[in-house]
C-alpha cells in the first residue's frame, strides 16, 4: 500500500510508527470486537472459524485477554455465569487460536468455553474482554523512531471513528509529524489513516515497551506496515 498527502510533497514510505497514547488505541479496540466469539456466530467479524489456525499478525504479534493483569483497569474473578476465568491467549506469536467466548457460543462455535460472559442486569449474556492487550516488546520510543528512520508518526487518531467491526476496516482521522533520516520534519493534520485488523497485526515490525497502565483494551506503540495515510499536510 502507497501512503500519499493531497500536496506535491507526496510520501510513499512503508512504514509508520504508531506512538501510545490514549488516543491510538483504535487499532486495539477493533481487534478487541473481532475476536468477539458472539460477532463471529453472527457472521458479524471480519474472522470465522476457519480462520482458526491461520496467521493473521506476524511473530511479533500476541494477544491476551488477562482478568488477573496487575495493571488493568478491568480485572475480575468469575464471568457473568460464575465461571473462574483465566487468561487467554488469541493470537499466539501471530498465529489466531481462538476467540472469545461464553457457554452458548462457545457451543455454538464448538470452541472451549474460555469464561468471558458479560452482562447487564437487563440483558441475556454476552461476550466480553477483561484485560485486552497487545503484548508489548522491549524497545523505546525513541528507538522505534530510529528504525522508523523516515516516514510518518502518527501521534493521534480521532476517537471512534470510521471502525467497521463487521468488515475489520478502519478510516480514521490521523495527526502526527513526519520523520526525514531520523530528523522530525513537518506536522501534518486532518489526514486519514486506514488498513484493516490483519494489515495492521501482519505489518507490526517492532512494539515499543511502553504497555499503558489502567485501561481495559490497550496496545504498545508499534512500528507498523500495510497501512495507507491520505489527506492534508500542514508545516
Amino acid at each position: 500500500p502507497r501512503s500519499s498527502t493531497s500536496r506535491s510533497t507526496a510520501r510513499n514510505e512503508p512504514r509508520y510508527a504508531l506512538p501510545y497514547n490514549p488516543g491510538t488505541n483504535d487499532g486495539a479496540m477493533l481487534t478487541a470486537t473481532s475476536m468477539d466469539g458472539k460477532a463471529v456466530a453472527r457472521g458479524r467479524s471480519g474472522w470465522g472459524v476457519e480462520n482458526l489456525g491461520d496467521s493473521p499478525g506476524n511473530e511479533a504479534v500476541t494477544v491476551v485477554d488477562d482478568p488477573a493483569r496487575s495493571a488493568g483497569a478491568s480485572n475480575a474473578v468469575f464471568d457473568a455465569e460464575g465461571h473462574r476465568m483465566q487468561p487467554v491467549t488469541l493470537i499466539d506469536r501471530g498465529t489466531l487460536k481462538t476467540f472469545l467466548t461464553n457457554q452458548y457460543v462457545s457451543n455454538r462455535l464448538d470452541l472451549s468455553n474460555n469464561h468471558r460472559a458479560a452482562r447487564s442486569y437487563s440483558s441475556l449474556p454476552g461476550v466480553g474482554t477483561t484485560n485486552f492487550y497487545l503484548e508489548p516488546g522491549d524497545q523505546s520510543l525513541d528507538e522505534l523512531r530510529d528504525e522508523l528512520h523516515s516516514g510518518p508518526v502518527v501521534t493521534g487518531i480521532q476517537p471512534g471513528s470510521g471502525l467497521d467491526s463487521v468488515a475489520g476496516h478502519f478510516s480514521v482521522g490521523a495527526s502526527g509529524y513526519f520523520v526525514e533520516n531520523g530528523q522530525r520534519t513537518r506536522a501534518f493534520d486532518e489526514a486519514t489513516l486506514s488498513g484493516t485488523v490483519g494489515d495492521l497485526l501482519s505489518g507490526v515490525r517492532e512494539r515499543g515497551e511502553d504497555l499503558p497502565e489502567g485501561y481495559s483494551v490497550a496496545a504498545p506503540s508499534l512500528l507498523v506496515e500495510e497501512l495507507s495515510l491520505g489527506g492534508s499536510e500542514s508545516s
